[in-house]
């Protein structure tokens, strides 16, 4: 089962050791979980930094005490990003900059930066569109707006050379080699490490208490959904003693974690499904039934966005049909839920508590 191991509470600023050679740095966030953990890779030839924080003061001040510590004595070797969003990539450049160290990141993860996270304000228009076609009213487009502007001010350029971190590759640090694991769905190449000794650095892939935001994206793939189950049925295969996520208390028992996650989307699949059952639904009109949060929101896009991806991952398994375009309506057809368990068959029944998390739902994903 998933245990939270008992290191030390999170505290955000302070390098706390959770293995020989590593450390969880914990940096602050505004939003929701309130924090995004760091970690470093620390040995001979210098220390590798995994994720660097929001792009603040306050966060490149702790990182100005981390460089001038102990740590940081034979100086950085690299910054690896597992993935691009804000709060892992916003000091990405600033680090590099700083210390001379190199960014590495999947290239899916580089493009992604650039064109979506740093790019999608450029498209607004077609951003909105894309939206609005989902049902988004008008009135609520000025917040998708805000958000992209967030966005891009959070992501600054990875200007100057990086280097390529490769699915299969093998990294040195901390005394040992990391294999680079991808998941995907999430975002479109989340870069796990996982050690010889069974540690591994998860990224957003897999959470040990909320869940990982999956939306549809504009200028992204269709279906996130169904990348992001099939990359995490491969993980629970992972010979793995230790995970060490990024939001989150370390923990163990990655596989039933695993299975966790998929129950909590059965759940949602199978509201989104009941609720599109009586009459073709909109996305927008599904919000509060499939995730239980208001449609009224500064992040409307990536609340809307899981919406679309359980829709999406519906319509792809011929549980539901299209029924109008503008805005994109979806009918269940007959025997959609018969589909739907039957794609789910190798799961166990969902605990009283998978229940109370997925009706609940209001603050379960990042």
């Amino acid at each position: 089962m998933t245990r939270l191991v008992n290191t030390p509470a999170i505290d955000v600023g302070t390098p706390v050791p959770v293995a020989d050679g590593v450390w969880r740095l914990s940096l602050p966030m505004r939003a929701n979980p309130g924090h995004i953990n760091s970690y470093l890779l620390a040995g001979d030839d210098g220390l590798v930094i995994v994720d660097t924080g929001h792009f603040t003061d306050e966060t490149r001040g702790i990182w100005e005490s981390v460089l001038a510590g102990p740590l940081a004595r034979a100086g950085v070797s690299r910054v690896v990003l597992t993935h691009a969003h804000p709060d892992h990539a916003g000091n990405a450049h600033w680090l590099s900059e700083r210390t001379g160290a190199m960014v590495w990141l999947p290239d899916a993860e580089h493009d992604a930066l650039h064109r979506l996270w740093r790019g999608s304000i450029k498209q607004a228009d077609e951003v909105t569109a894309f939206f609005r076609r989902w049902g988004i009213p008008e009135d609520q487009c000025y917040n998708i707006l805000g958000m992209l502007k967030f966005f891009r001010h959070g992501c600054p350029p990875l200007e100057g050379e990086t280097r390529t971190l490769a699915d299969g590759s093998t990294l040195r640090a901390a005394g040992r080699d990391w294999r680079v694991v991808y998941g995907y769905g999430h975002t479109p190449a989340n870069a796990a490490l996982l050690s010889g000794d069974g540690l591994l650095v998860c990224g957003d892939q897999i959470l040990p208490v909320i869940y990982p935001n999956i939306s549809v994206w504009w200028g992204w793939i269709d279906n996130p959904l169904r990348d992001y189950l099939a990359s995490i049925t491969q993980f629970a295969n992972l010979p793995v003693t230790l995970a060490m996520p990024s939001h989150g208390p370390l923990f163990t028992g990655l596989d039933e974690r695993v299975a966790e996650i998929r129950r909590f989307h059965r759940r949602r699949l199978e509201r989104a499904l009941a609720f599109c059952n009586d009459e073709p639904r909109t996305a927008y009109e599904s919000i509060a039934a499939v995730v239980n949060k208001p449609s009224v929101s500064p992040v409307i896009a990536l609340i809307a966005g899981q919406v679309l991806a359980t829709l999406a991952w519906l319509e792809g398994e011929g549980c539901i049909e299209r029924v109008d375009d503008h805005p994109l309506r979806f009918r269940a057809v007959p025997g959609a839920m018969d589909i739907l368990h039957a794609r789910f068959a190798d799961l166990a029944d969902d605990t009283p508590a998978d229940v109370a998390l997925a009706d609940a739902d209001e603050d379960a994903s990042h």
